[in-house]
Parts: structure tokens; sequence; C-alpha cells
């Protein structure tokens, strides 16, 4: 606005060829950070620590959860997605089982920002497989 104003009231024309380039140069800058959001928002990216952290509270809330054998948080746009395999306590039936496994989802599904949750289980198999993102960065 400011150059627009100097080019009006005055005879340094110059001012507005370099405003246009350099109005240019950030209307480029904004397109590249609008296609990076929108390319991590469709092809998805690891969620942060703090939620895998987050989801891994959730499910340890169970008290038949014995571990989590592997989990993945994937996050598409303001939503995630969690696999994982979960380990129960030895000696439960499969209807047991199963019956833990819909709790446990059901749990995971009711955070407004998870929006698919795939789950598996397994019987413990006596080692910890679970180790927290933030353990995980205090060993680096």
């Amino acid at each position: 606005m400011i150059a627009v104003l100097v080019t009006a009231l005055s005879d340094f024309h110059l001012l507005d060829g370099i405003t246009s380039i350099l109005i240019a140069f950030m209307m480029i800058g904004v397109a590249f950070r609008v296609g990076y959001d929108n390319m991590v928002g469709l092809i998805g990216v690891a969620a942060p620590p703090e939620i895998e952290d987050k989801v891994a509270k959730i499910i340890f809330d169970e008290p038949q959860v014995a571990d989590i054998f592997q989990m993945r948080i994937l996050q598409e746009g303001r939503y995630y997605h969690v696999e994982g395999l979960i380990e129960l306590r030895r000696g439960l039936s499969l209807a047991d089982a199963d019956d833990i496994k819909f709790k446990v989802r059901d749990k995971l599904l009711a955070d407004p920002h998870i929006s698919d949750v795939t789950l598996g289980i397994l019987e413990d198999n006596g080692v910890r497989n679970w180790v927290p993102q933030h353990e995980l960065q205090d060993f680096t």
C-alpha cells in the first residue's frame, strides 16, 4: 500500500516494480506452504509423540491389557488412524479377549481426533515390547 502511494505521489516508479517482485516471491512462498500442508493432509505423516503416549495411556487403562506389541498412528489432516497389536493377560477366553478389544477400540474412538482404529490381540508373551516415545528420545 505504501509503495502504491509513493509511486502515485512521486516520480519514483522503480518502487512499484520492486514491490511487485517482492509480492510475487511472497505468493510463491504461500503457494508452497499451502501445497505442503495439503500433501501432508492427503498422504499422512506419523503422529506426534504426545498423541502416541495419549493413545497408549488409553490402551493401558484397560486392566486386562499387559503390553502393546506394536502400534502405528498415522495423521491425515486433523485426524488420526490407529493400528496396533495389544497383548492381553494369559488365560482369557476368545470371547473375553474379543470383548476387551472392542472396549479398547470404543474408548479410542471416543476421542474426536481419532477416526479409525484397527486392533489385533495377542496373548502376553512375558516380554515388554512397548517403550514410550519420551523414553526413546531420552535414550538417544
